[in-house]
């Protein structure tokens, strides 16, 4: 089902999947929408066309929904992504927005309506009857977005805080000792499928946290744009990776 199969779910507006072609209207949109609402996280276009292309799991036919005013402009969208390599849960990830000047017109519910649906549909589709979740991110201070997914009945279940450090002179770094046995080496990709196994390993027994597999892992993490080899490490033991850091850098936050 989609918005456009119904009527009455119009709300003004001629809904049809994502496509390629709407890459720069669509980020037209999404950075009105960053203006208003001031993310920790701002995408770039090549970020949006990951989100339809990058994966072979990826169907925005199925998956992705704009809306359209009557000039043909983009001035709502939805996206629904269930990764590969989930065991435990199925998580469904839910992103949408709704341009400023459309809000409060009922279509950020119409979306969220239309985006459970999809991830029933993908959870069911499980041949294994593993349980599914609809997860939603939202920053905190976007109070109206909570309330509304509040009232679709979503319940808060985990706040993420992001912490930053100052890196002038003026903030050294403490000098660390590492025990004996252990070695910090640059990440190489040599290392890139034990570094994925140890952090699979890491995070089994994290909350929500599902193993990554090799391919969105070499899509997401050490293959993407983002990622920065020479800022990654690894620490080694006996010739086995046993930590490490993964950096990645998004010019389009740092203003």
């Amino acid at each position: 089902m989609t918005l456009s199969s119904s009527p009455s779910m119009s709300l003004g507006l001629s809904w049809r999947p994502l496509t390629t072609a709407d890459l720069p209207s669509w980020h037209a949109l999404v950075r009105d929408i960053e203006a208003e609402d001031r993310p920790s996280e701002r995408c770039t276009v090549e970020d949006l066309q990951d989100e339809l292309e990058n994966g072979s799991w990826k169907d925005p036919v199925a998956d992705s929904l704009v809306g359209l005013d009557g000039n043909g402009v983009p001035v709502a969208f939805g996206h629904v992504e269930v990764r590969p390599g989930d065991t435990r849960v199925v998580r469904a990830f839910c992103w949408a927005g709704v341009h400023p000047a459309w809000r409060g017109r009922g279509i950020g519910s119409a979306l969220l309506r239309w985006q459970e649906e999809v991830a029933r549909r993908k959870v069911r589709a499980r041949p294994d009857g593993t349980p599914g979740r609809m997860v939603v991110q939202v920053d905190e201070h976007l109070v109206r977005t909570r309330q509304l997914l509040e009232r679709a009945g979503l319940v808060p279940a985990r706040w993420y805080v992001e912490m930053t450090r100052p890196l002038d002179a003026a903030h050294p770094i403490p000098e660390v000792a590492l025990p004996p046995g252990y070695r910090i080496e640059p990440y190489s990709r040599a290392w890139s499928e034990q570094v994925r196994v140890a952090h699979n390993a890491a995070f089994a027994d994290h909350w929500g946290s599902e193993p990554r597999s090799p391919e969105d892992w070499q899509r997401a993490t050490v293959g993407g744009r983002a990622f920065r080899a020479g800022w990654s490490h690894v620490a080694l033991h006996a010739g086995d990776v046993v930590g490490y850091t993964v950096a990645s850098a998004y010019p389009q936050d740092w203003a």
